[in-house]
């Protein structure tokens, strides 16, 4: 084969290689679905492995943070603080650092979905002021807090009367495992049922659990700083919508929505539905659960503070 036929068919095939890594993921379903909110990482370099003592060193710290899930991040939400650093050995002007950006949502548009939207916190002109006698290691840390929401639907069967069948029913009204579809985010329903509790009453529970690896707050914890609150940690807003008129109450609610506090990451909520003012035959109906909070995530990385008079 010639040397110009063989260089055409590698160009051709790079080509393809690169066309399908630009290409944007294809989905099927409700949502595009994941675990995830934020992904975040430090920018490489930003900081170095490796600073010099007494000042002879500046450098940045930068955070990259990529919105993969499907809720969208309005500026001034996001809050990065560092720890595992002191401040003032750093000649840091501020251990926080909040962003100034809107981060848009994934999308789905017809069976693709949109690249991931993304922006960067930086702490600048950072330097180790001190001269020291001997090198040492640092973890530095950035915990970063995010307002995020999970949207799951779910489609129940309801009807006049929940315990009589009919030859024209289109569902069952008992159902231990309803289909629910979450939106991309760290916390999600995971599950569930429902079930007739008297002839003009159904009712359904709701599993809610923490699916990602961070911590869960109450929404509006953070204003300035990624810290720690105990009382609104395992805290999340929780609202339950439904299509049309129909009447939802829920146990750890007011009426449809509240606060609920998570126990071991995991909570269950039940909800009632009065069912006399509904047709006879049983027919399906949206409801969306719709979970709000803060969310807090952690990425480190290893420095050295070197000795500059050991060179």
């Amino acid at each position: 084969m010639k040397k110009s036929h063989v260089f055409l068919i590698l160009l051709v095939a790079l080509v393809a290689v690169l066309v399908a890594g630009c290409t944007t993921q294809k989905t099927t379903g409700r949502f595009i679905g994941g675990d995830k909110g934020l992904e975040i990482s430090f920018i490489d370099q930003e900081p170095p492995n490796e600073v010099l003592d007494n000042s002879e060193d500046e450098f940045d710290i930068t955070l990259r943070l990529r919105n993969v899930g499907e809720a969208s991040i309005p500026a001034g939400k996001i809050i990065a603080t560092l720890n595992g650093v002191n401040k003032d050995d750093f000649s840091l002007k501020s251990l926080s650092a909040v962003s100034d950006d809107d981060l848009e949502r994934l999308q789905k548009i017809g069976d693709k979905v949109t690249q991931p939207d993304e922006t960067e916190l930086r702490f600048e002109n950072a330097k180790y002021k001190f001269d020291l006698d001997a090198s040492f290691d640092v973890d530095m840390r950035a915990d970063v807090c995010y307002e995020y929401m999970t949207t799951a639907v779910v489609d129940l069967c309801l009807k006049k009367d929940a315990t009589r069948r009919r030859t024209g029913d289109q569902c069952q009204i008992n159902n231990e495992q309803l289909q629910v579809d979450n939106s991309g985010a760290p916390v999600k329903v995971v599950s569930m049922s429902q079930r007739s509790s008297g002839s003009n009453k159904i009712t359904f529970t709701i599993d809610i659990q923490n699916v990602g690896i961070g911590e869960v707050f109450e929404p509006g914890t953070f204003k300035d700083e990624c810290g720690i609150n105990e009382d609104k940690r395992d805290r999340v807003l929780v609202r339950v919508i439904s299509r049309g008129d129909v009447p939802i109450t829920c146990s750890k609610l007011n009426g449809n929505e509240g606060i609920v506090e998570l126990f071991s990451g995991k909570r269950a909520i039940r909800c009632e539905i009065e069912t006399d003012g509904l047709q006879d035959i049983a027919f399906l109906s949206r409801v969306n659960v719709v979970l709000s909070y803060y969310f807090k995530e952690s990425s480190t990385k290893p420095i050295s503070v070197v000795d500059s008079e050991s060179f």
